[in-house]
């Protein structure tokens, strides 16, 4: 269950990023492959 949360978050899931996330995360852009 983690992995998938883990794996979605990576994907910028909005349902994922809807829930309270660590300072750092909120960083993230919801397309993390832009930052490559």
């Amino acid at each position: 269950e983690k992995e998938k949360k883990a794996k979605l978050a990576a994907s910028g899931s909005t349902k994922f990023t809807a829930r309270p996330l660590p300072s750092f995360y909120k960083n993230i852009p919801s397309n993390p492959e832009k930052q490559k």
